[in-house]
């Protein structure tokens, strides 16, 4: 779709801010898996801006109508290191419940199909 993606893998949330920083990224997406209490269930995306607020619409919207999930929206958040620590348009994706069977399974069987959603999340925002 003609955008330049890097990716970086790290438990040093830092280093990943300070790395996105370097790099003049554009676009900051960070995906997740949730836990909780392996009943919840569902996709959701997390903003801190406006900008971030209609990246993560377009994500959600692009996830939810692509696999058999729970929409559990988008919510704002102003306590999350990624969304503080990055000066790029930031969301931050919670792609389903890893202790959730359910979801488990849609992780298993449909990652590819989320992360293309994702992408087309990305590209509707910068189109």
């Amino acid at each position: 779709a003609g955008c330049e993606v890097r990716t970086l893998q790290s438990d040093d949330l830092g280093l990943v801010c300070e790395t996105s920083n370097e790099w003049g990224a554009d676009i900051f997406v960070s995906l997740h898996c949730n836990a909780f209490n392996t009943v919840a269930r569902g996709t959701e995306t997390l903003y801190k801006s406006y900008n971030g607020q209609q990246l993560a619409q377009l994500i959600q919207d692009q996830i939810i109508n692509s696999i058999n999930t729970v929409d559990r929206g988008i919510k704002k958040r102003d306590d999350l290191w990624v969304l503080n620590g990055t000066d790029a348009v930031a969301v931050l994706v919670e792609m389903a419940f890893i202790d959730n069977d359910e979801d488990l399974e849609i992780l298993n069987n449909d990652l590819d199909t989320i992360v293309r959603a994702i992408a087309r999340g990305i590209t509707d925002f910068g189109g």
